[in-house]
């Protein structure tokens, strides 16, 4: 916990020093945290089909790289993204990033996995969240990375926090799209061609 205040003390905006701020930085930050700690520990099983290829891993680099250069780049480079309403304004999407994440992975249950991989009794989900994008909670992932960049207030940060993660993301999906091509095969095709990966009707 101390690591996160560190954090806030480092980010904190010049026009933003208020004690509601940093606090509410923080939640959101820790909050993340332990969600992901948690979520880790779900729905890894012996008998599963393993096909990761390391993507797990590479969301968790990216995006704690992001972090880092993102905090680092503000300290020495600031380009003001607006007046302190910003900063609010990214804890709100941060908040919104956590909600779309988690709920997304709520409703997968049982089919939810840290790791890629096809369970025996795996179900196709495409309700839902998942009726609007193939992946909400990657798309949350996102959401909450931009988020982070509004509410430091700089532009540069916000471009790292953008295209970092994105990184580890897109290859997180592209290998556990194959899995699931090759499990569900047409069925899956049929879903792709209707349902856009991350940004409902764009993309």
């Amino acid at each position: 916990m101390e690591l996160l205040f560190l954090l806030v003390d480092i980010s904190l905006p010049p026009s933003v020093p208020s004690m509601e701020w940093q606090l509410l930085f923080t939640l959101l930050l820790g909050l993340w945290v332990l969600l992901e700690i948690f979520i880790g520990k779900l729905g890894l099983s012996a008998e599963s089909i393993i096909s990761d290829r390391g993507s797990a891993l590479a969301v968790i680099i990216t995006g704690v790289g992001a972090i880092a250069l993102a905090t680092g780049v503000r300290l020495r480079w600031f380009y003001p993204i607006g007046g302190d309403w910003v900063q609010w304004l990214g804890l709100l999407v941060m908040a919104l990033g956590l909600l779309l994440r988690y709920g997304s992975i709520r409703w997968l249950g049982p089919m939810f996995t840290r790791f890629v991989q096809v369970l025996p009794d795996h179900k196709l989900v495409t309700n839902g969240p998942y009726s609007l994008v193939r992946h909400p909670a990657y798309t949350g992932l996102l959401v909450f990375f931009i988020g982070m960049g509004i509410t430091l207030g700089d532009w540069l940060s916000l471009l790292f926090l953008i295209i970092i993660p994105a990184i580890g993301i897109i290859y997180r999906i592209k290998v556990e799209e194959q899995a699931l091509l090759e499990a569900f095969g047409e069925e899956y095709k049929a879903y792709m061609r209707r349902v856009k990966g991350l940004v409902p009707f764009l993309f």
